[in-house]
Formats: structure tokens, sequence, C-alpha cells
């Protein structure tokens, strides 16, 4: 698809802010280890996206434009599932604009295993978990990795801030007629009522239009002129289309602030430290941002965040729309660079009061009983996939929080005894992820939260590099076999940092790793994550120890037979199926030829 095509560009318009999470080391960021030469443009690149990421905050939740969560709290965490479509499209018949419920298999409606329809269709690939954002492709004819235009992306490409994306309007004639967007971008002239509460609005219009469902081929008008345009959210029924985000949960707030919250935290709080001394007063500046913005977001009476994720991403449709999924405890991964934040000013900065700590403690105190407690936290934590990952590593930054450093250990200590033992293949491979519908990005996503964990338990003085799944891989085995697949249309820098990280961690004596990153992004020694990645940030990284190896990962170890009913049978359900999303699922047929494929690991150029 040409980079300066209309689809292109109008997707380039509904991005919004994406957030990446990571952890750096407390006393080596304190320490500052400014003489590397090799770092001086990631120290620069992180200064500068301090100050430019603070304009934009501080930010909240409360911001919520009219549209709240179902039980009418404008304090608490509310999105949409972002792979949840509605079954009903806007139509024209007579000059009237009706609804009309599609059940055709071209529509992108899911089969009874919830896997996408695989029609082809105008959509962009895309997940929940970039919290939303498209982003244009080139592919050159015959190129090794695609070439992704940079000029494109709606990022500042400096600093690696996202920039204010042009907001959809709703009100508009004719919002995007090339694409047949979902019946709340629809025109002023159908709905000419307020916006209210999706159940609120359809309860009001069923006392004046009895609402029957649409039929196969019928266009059904509009209940009545005063509906909402949100009140379709509780009329149309929704169905997954796994990898495609609908472009209306960027109308919600809180996706964006608390991704917007997470990466100037971590930025401003690194720069108070660089700051430290000679320029205690910016320093000050910094420190002073971070306690402003988690003060507004999690600690203000009239803005702060609700301790839960009752509401995230949220199914809508007239059966559902309720209540959040399991999937919704994503959207607050990054807390991790909040937590770790705090810590960074706790050392260098006077702005993390004792009534501040108090607060905040009390804030995470609930949090962490509702991931150990509610349905949908023991629902993630269940879960074979990133899920788990994910969800273990809030679990860790909250005890984190709450000084409660054994906590934090168990809690990475369970996933790498437990989940982490099923989720990566002798040869390196990650199924779980490699059966979506963006498999490069899914690996990438969970090398992202496993790499995070194990940086935690660094921190804490525990080793999780040399850990290794049933199958004898660790996670450098992982980055090894990501770096020998064709990311095909996907974006190849997604591994960037993983493969920094793993460098660092275990060394790269014959360059491998190095040719990767000149190769894939050459740009590398400019991006912030790159200053965390450095030996001297690990305190227990085999390539630091003597008698390590780079490549010893699989010596000396008896793989055992795959049996997927057996092995896997922790995760299955009644029909045989292991859920990976809401509504999506898949099962030991796609799953076992990824957990024994025999050869090697495919080489890409620089290896």
């Amino acid at each position: 698809m040409p980079c300066n095509s209309p689809r292109v560009l109008l997707l380039l318009a509904l991005a919004s802010s994406t957030v990446a999470i990571d952890w750096v080391n407390i006393d080596y960021v304190v320490q500052q280890i400014k003489s590397r030469a090799s770092t001086k443009d990631a120290q620069s690149t992180i200064m500068n996206g301090a100050m430019s990421s603070a304009k934009k905050g501080p930010w909240s939740v409360t911001n919520t434009k009219n549209v709240v969560a179902p039980n009418g709290d404008p304090h608490a965490y509310f999105s949409f599932a972002p792979y949840h479509w509605p079954d009903c499209n806007w139509c024209t018949k007579g000059g009237a604009v009706h609804l009309v419920h599609n059940k055709t298999e071209g529509n992108g409606s899911s089969s009874d295993d919830g896997s996408d329809s695989g029609d082809d269709d105008d959509y962009d690939d895309d997940d929940e978990d970039e919290n939303y954002q498209d982003e244009a492709v080139q592919v050159e004819e015959n190129a090794e990795f695609p070439v992704f235009d940079h000029r494109m992306r709606r990022r500042d490409p400096v600093v690696g801030i996202d920039v204010p994306s042009p907001q959809l309007n709703l009100s508009s004639p004719d919002p995007i007629p090339s694409l047949p967007l979902s019946p709340t971008t629809t025109t002023s002239d159908a709905v000419a009522g307020t916006a209210s509460h999706p159940q609120a609005a359809a309860k009001t219009a069923s006392k004046t239009t009895p609402q029957t469902p649409p039929s196969k081929t019928s266009c059904t008008p509009s209940p009545t002129k005063s509906l909402a345009p949100t009140a379709t959210w509780s009329v149309c029924p929704y169905v997954v289309r796994d990898g495609k985000v609908n472009p209306d949960v960027r109308t919600l707030n809180g996706p964006s602030a608390i991704n917007g919250l997470s990466q100037s935290s971590i930025l401003n709080a690194i720069a108070a430290a660089m700051s430290n001394g000679a320029k205690r007063a910016a320093g000050n500046t910094f420190s002073k941002n971070v306690a402003t913005f988690i003060d507004t977001f999690f600690l203000a009476t009239e803005t702060r965040m609700s301790p839960n994720m009752k509401f995230g991403q949220i199914v809508r449709g007239p059966e559902t729309g309720k209540q959040g999924t399991f999937t919704g405890i994503l959207d607050l991964r990054g807390i991790i660079c909040i937590v770790n934040a705090i810590e960074i000013i706790r050392k260098v900065g006077s702005d993390w009061t004792d009534e501040r700590a108090t607060d905040m403690a009390s804030w995470m105190g609930d949090y962490s009983d509702w991931l150990i407690n509610s349905p949908l936290g023991k629902s993630a934590a269940s879960k074979a996939n990133n899920h788990v990952t994910f969800y273990t590593v809030q679990l860790a930054a909250v005890r984190m929080a709450l000084d409660d450093k054994a906590g934090a250990i168990e809690a990475v200590s369970s996933y790498f005894d437990d989940q982490f033992k099923d989720q990566i293949s002798a040869k390196g491979e990650s199924p779980f992820e490699a059966v979506r519908t963006r498999p490069f990005h899914y690996r990438c996503f969970n090398l992202e939260a496993m790499i995070t964990l194990a940086k935690i338990g660094d921190a804490l003085g525990q080793d999780f590099w040399t850990a290794k799944s049933k199958y004898g891989a660790t996670i450098q085995t992982a980055v090894d076999y990501t770096m020998g697949v064709n990311p095909k249309n996907e974006d190849v820098t997604e591994l960037a940092p993983h493969v920094a990280a793993i460098a660092a961690v275990y060394g790269d004596p014959k360059g491998k790793y190095a040719a990767f990153l000149k190769k894939t992004m050459p740009s590398y020694t400019k991006q912030a994550w790159w200053f965390n990645d450095q030996p001297e940030a690990f305190t227990q990284a085999p390539g630091n120890q003597k008698g390590k190896r780079e490549d010893d990962a699989q010596d000396g170890v008896e793989v055992p037979e795959f049996n997927c009913e057996i092995d896997l049978a922790r995760y299955l359900d009644a029909k045989g199926r292991i859920q990976l999303d809401d509504g999506i699922f898949t099962d030991c047929e796609k799953l076992t030829p990824l957990y024994t494929m025999a050869g090697s690991t495919p080489l890409v150029a620089g290896r």
C-alpha cells in the first residue's frame, strides 16, 4: 500500500499513542553512567522527550468527553475492546439514514472459534497491545525487510514521543467516505441528540419506538432522531476480527491518558537524575513534573482514577457492554514505568513526600487486591500467552511500589516457574503468539513483558536470564529465533530494543546483535531504550559472569516430546480450545507444529 494513499493517510489521522514498557536499573540511573560515549545521543533523546512530553500533561481518566463507564462514574477507567466490530452499518435509503444488520460472510464476522474470517478488506491489521495505533507500511519489491516510512508516523522523529493526532469529527456530514466505519461515525442528520451513556440513550429511545432486531436483508430506521451516536453501541451486535482495530476505540480518553502519563513520567524521572547536582534546579523541575502527573492521575479527589480495571476493553452490544474483559488489564501495563519513575525520584528528588507516598501506597494496595481477587484479574492470571506475562509485570510493579520486595520476587518467580515454561519452544518459537494474525508483533510483544520481568528480577538480585522453558529455551533463544523470522509486512524495528537488551545481558562476542541493530534500525543509539540497555545496568547478567556462554541456553538439556493434550491441558476448555483474547482461540492442531518443528533457525544478514 503506498504510504501516500488516502487510506494510509486516514489511518494515520486516526492514530493514537502507543506505550512500551521497560524497567531501568535505579542504581544505574542514579550513579550517572555518563562517561560512556555510546549513550550520549540516547541521553539527549531522554532529556528532549522529558521536556516535550511534559507539556502535554497532566493526564486524567476524568476527561471523558461526556462518555463514561456503565456505572456512570467518571473516575472509572473505560476503554473498548479494539478487535470488536459492530455487525451492522449505516445505509441510506430514500434520503434517510438507516441501520442495517448484515450477517453475510464477507463482513468480517468470526467463525465459532473466534478466529479471523480472513476476508480481504480495507483495514490494516493492528492490535490493542499498542493501544490502538495504525502505521503506514511500504514494502519494497524483493526487500528482505519492509521499509517503514518514518516520515509518515504520528511520532516525534527525535524523541519518540507521540504527537497529537487529529480526532474523528463525529458530526461531519461525510466523515470517512472511503471506509465503512462503525455506526458511531454517522451523519449529523441521522442523530441530533447530545452525547450520553449508550444504555441510557437506548432506554430513552425504547420509550418512543420499539426496538426490534434488524433483519438480514432489510434497512431498519434508527429508533429515534433523539438517539445519540453512542446508543448504537448497545443496539448493534459486535463480532471479533482479530488484529483489526475498530477506529472508534480512539474516541475514549483512557488509553491515551495512561500512555502519556507512563511515558512522560519515566522520561522525566531519568531526566531528573541526569540533571541532579550541577543542574539541581532543572532536576527539581523534572522531578516535580513526575509528582504533578501522579497527583493528577492517581491521587487528586477530582481527577483520580479508581484503582481497578472493571471497565477496561468492554465489548459493546445488546447483550454485553456492562463490564470489561480480562484483556482490559493490558491497558494499564504502563504502571511499570510509573513505579520505576517513582523509585528514581525517591532517590534523586525532594518531591516525593511522605504524604504522597502514603496516598500512593493506598491506591497501589487497592489495585493489588483487585488484580489478585477480582474475576477479571484471576482470568488474566490463568492465561497462557502475553496476557499472563503482562499481568505479572503489573503485579510485580505494584508490589515494588508497596516496598514488598519478597512479594515482587515471588510474583516474578511464579511466572518463570509456571506459564513461562510453556511459552517458548525448543527452537525459540512463541507458539501462542505465532498463531495470531500479526505474529511478528505478538512475538515481540510478549518478549517485551518477559524481558521487563527479568529486569525487575535482576534489580532484586535474582537471575531469571538463565530460566528455561520445558523445552530448554531461554529468553535469549526466543530473541535469536525471532531475529531470523521474516516479518513480512510488520515492523521489524519492534524487535530492536529486545535485541539490545539481550546483547547487554548475554554479551555479543560474535557481533550478531550489533549487526542486526545496524541493519534494521541505524539510529538505535539515539533511542531512549539504548541508555537502559547497557551492561552496567544489570547485576545478574550471564555475560557478566564467568563460565557463561552466549549460546549455552540448551546445552545438556534433554528436550521432552511435546504432547499438546497433556502439556497444555490446564489451558484447554471443554471444546479443546485455548483462549488468547476475548473471543479469540487456538487449538492443538495449530499449536503442535510450532512446538515440534525441526531444522535450524533461518539466518538474516549480519548473523
